[in-house]
């Protein structure tokens, strides 16, 4: 893997939890052109920045789920979701159960 994709990559695990993140601030902060750095990633990882940063942040939601006392907006927040409901949404359409669904699951 590149460096410049590498620098990409730590980006977003130092950042995912901002809200406002999104592919022209990664690209302005590594110092690539936009087009060029999604291009790139995606050719590296195969997966687009949008899909692997949003895939990050639900590994991350899945960490703070086993959390018992962490209510699911908090979970979103802290993951870099302003919307529960849409956090709840993505998590569901990309992991097949809800965050819900899933925290009850870690506990059986």
């Amino acid at each position: 893997m590149s460096a410049k994709i590498s620098n990409v990559l730590v980006y977003i695990r130092e950042h995912y939890s901002d809200a406002e993140l999104s592919t022209r601030i990664i690209s302005e902060r590594t110092y690539l052109s936009l087009s060029y750095m999604c291009v790139l990633f995606k050719k590296e990882t195969g997966s687009t920045v949008n899909e692997y940063l949003t895939e990050f942040r639900l590994v991350k939601a899945k960490e703070l789920l086993k959390k018992q006392h962490l209510k699911l907006y908090e979970v979103a927040s802290m993951v870099g979701f302003n919307d529960a409901n849409y956090f709840s949404f993505i998590f569901k359409k990309l992991n097949g159960i809800s965050p819900s669904e899933f925290r009850e699951r870690e506990r059986a």
